[in-house]
């Protein structure tokens, strides 16, 4: 089931999407980076754009146990002003292959399709091919490159982009 997590389960989304880099990017981040990572600050970056209204998020569960995460809004790129954007898509690797990241995928979408948007945009480091192959399997397309500094090092990144058709009524 997907719902909108509550103010109050802020904290542990925090801690899963820790969980999930440390696991998601052992081979690709530098592990000092990883073991850095600093929860209550997530949290606290969570709280204020929850609070905001600059992102917005879904969770998946299994008996009362967030197993997966999305997070979207307004593009922050200043390349793309107009458009939407999915920020993270999150799912424990236990649970990963099942459709899980798909549905959260949809329902991100489609909250921005609601919200007028007629593009998505998302950035994905340029070694995780397993992220960039689901993104071109549910249409997206890569229209660039840019880099993110993490620490004291500093990753690629492809930028990934989807048309939405907007049915006139």
């Amino acid at each position: 089931m997907i719902r909108s997590p509550k103010r109050e389960e802020l904290p542990v989304i925090a801690k899963f999407i820790d969980a999930c880099w440390r696991v998601s990017y052992h081979s690709m981040i530098a592990p000092d980076y990883l073991d850095a990572l600093d929860t209550q600050a997530r949290t606290q970056r969570l709280v204020t754009a929850y609070d905001e209204g600059s992102k917005h998020f879904f969770v998946t569960h299994c008996d009362d146990e967030i197993i997966g995460v999305s997070i979207y809004g307004k593009s922050i790129n200043e390349k793309y002003p107009k458009a939407g954007e999915i920020f993270a898509v999150y799912v424990d690797s236990a649970h990963q292959d099942r459709g899980h990241g798909h549905n959260l995928l949809m329902h991100a979408e489609a909250a921005l399709k609601d919200e007028g948007y007629e593009s998505v945009i998302l950035s994905v480091l340029s070694q995780n091919t397993q992220a960039i192959d689901f993104y071109c399997s549910h249409g997206y397309r890569c229209i660039g490159k840019d880099s993110l500094v993490l620490g004291e090092a500093e990753y690629e990144i492809d930028i990934m982009l989807k048309e939405m058709k907007v049915q006139v009524v």
